[in-house]
């Protein structure tokens, strides 16, 4: 699943808490921010801010259910 360009990056951060298993953002440049850790969560901030970073960025969830939780914040193919 994509991230959607031009989300509420306060909404989704705090339903990715509500994830019972891990939550990963893997960038088009590779980087992997586990979205349960304080510190990726600081970092996904800042690249939220900056579209361009994040543009395409594909949500991975351990637990299928968990996609459930974040469906207002993914699309199935990028924008």
């Amino acid at each position: 699943m994509y991230l959607k360009s031009n989300i509420n990056v306060v909404e989704f951060m705090r339903r990715v808490r509500e994830c019972k298993d891990e939550v990963t953002l893997h960038t088009t440049e590779g980087d992997i921010l586990n979205l349960h850790s304080v510190l990726c969560q600081m970092i996904f901030s800042v690249a939220a801010a900056k579209e361009h970073i994040i543009h395409n960025a594909k949500v991975i969830c351990e637990n299928e259910t968990d996609y459930d939780l974040i469906r207002d914040f993914i699309n199935e193919y990028p924008e």
